[in-house]
């Protein structure tokens, strides 16, 4: 009994490993595409240790800022 009820857990705890690092795979790749598409480099932000990409990376732009309106 002791032993099906292991063999149960260690089976129900590899689901979930499993099932957390697919998840957060997609969503870093989603961001680092976005970013790209817009013509950014996605970045980590130093210090960020969170468990959610979203807050651990930025998506830096480089180049010249906005510019100034012009009167015609």
């Amino acid at each position: 009994m002791r032993a099906t009820v292991l063999f149960v857990s260690v089976l129900a705890l590899a689901g979930c490993a499993s099932a957390g690092t697919d998840a957060g795979q997609s969503e870093y790749d989603r961001l680092a595409a976005e970013c790209r598409a817009r013509g950014g480099e996605f970045k980590p932000i130093a210090g960020a240790n969170s468990p959610h990409d979203a807050a651990n990376y930025a998506c830096e732009f480089k180049g010249a800022g906005p510019t100034a309106p012009t009167s015609d």
